[in-house]
């Protein structure tokens, strides 16, 4: 247990006594663990999961509280977003040409990919649509052809197939 962590516990604890908030209401409304808020404000922050929860409750609870995360994680010497530990043994200047850099991501991938989506939609919309004969222009048989409703402009019963009751 460490002093910084005992000290962020304390404030912790003691604005939310002041604000008149149980442990039970924060933990509802912050989505944390009672039994980790009690461990942060008793200074325990080794019984959390890990570094990035530290980090990422001591922020949550920080901000329901009103208090400032950034200078609560600065007292704890919790690496922030963005920082790096160095590598022990290493110097940074030898390093740093080694090293990949990241380059942030264009979007051009979304933008083709949706193109591609649009492309196809037209297509399948074009030929969903639009009636293709391929029988040398002969109309399409309906039934709206048939007035008197009795099916014969759709089925023939004629034919030497039909073995129907309706000869």
């Amino acid at each position: 247990m460490t002093s910084s962590a005992q000290n962020l516990g304390k404030e912790l604890q003691s604005k939310r006594e002041q604000l008149g908030y149980s442990l039970q209401e924060v933990a509802e409304h912050t989505r944390i663990r009672k039994v980790y808020l009690e461990s942060m404000e008793q200074g325990r922050l080794e019984d959390l999961p890990g570094h990035a929860y530290v980090t990422g409750f001591v922020r949550v609870y920080a901000r329901h509280l009103g208090l400032d995360s950034d200078d609560l994680l600065a007292c704890l010497n919790v690496p922030q977003e963005g920082d790096q530990a160095p590598l022990p043994d290493s110097d940074p200047d030898d390093k740093a040409s080694e090293m990949p850099q990241a380059h942030p991501r264009s979007g051009r991938g979304w933008g083709a990919f949706v193109l591609g989506f649009v492309v196809v939609l037209a297509l399948g919309a074009l030929f969903y649509f639009i009636p293709v004969s391929f029988d040398s222009g002969a109309p399409l048989k309906s039934s709206a052809n048939d007035p008197e409703g009795n099916g014969s402009a759709t089925t023939d019963r004629s034919g030497p197939g039909f073995r129907g009751c309706y000869r």
